[in-house]
């Protein structure tokens, strides 16, 4: 998976919280999100910008090559829910959502072995 045309921004809140989490699940998956967590801009949680994936809000993204259109909210892992489209930071979907803005673009390694360009559309603070 990899980011184009991105920045990455993290509140200080989401970064502490998540680093937390990365220490208590070790794996492949914790070592992706502290790879995005070392790339990110770390702000005060004030000034985080409304149209970035926080922990606890909503992305909307679709597929470039494709209408298909996902929205899904961004949740720490007990709070997982495939059904109700609650997505844990831990998947690896998650961890590359994680800080991106309205108009940021992951590559997502999809299981046929092609891969999806998704863009993000909206973003919903909770």
């Amino acid at each position: 998976m990899s980011k184009t045309k991105n920045k990455v921004i993290i509140s200080n809140k989401d970064y502490d919280r998540l680093y937390s989490l990365i220490e208590k699940n070790p794996g492949d998956i914790a070592d992706l999100l502290e790879a995005e967590l070392n790339r990110a801009r770390i702000v005060s949680d004030d000034k985080l910008p409304a149209d970035v994936i926080a922990m606890g809000s909503t992305a909307v993204f679709k597929r470039r090559d494709s209408s298909d259109i996902t929205r899904v909210t961004l949740v720490y892992p007990a709070d997982a829910d495939m059904q109700a489209r609650k997505i844990s930071v831990l998947s690896p979907v998650g961890s590359a959502l994680i800080g991106l803005p309205v108009g940021g673009e992951i590559d997502w390694p999809m299981p046929n072995g092609k891969l999806a360009h998704l863009e993000i559309m909206e973003v919903v603070q909770l």
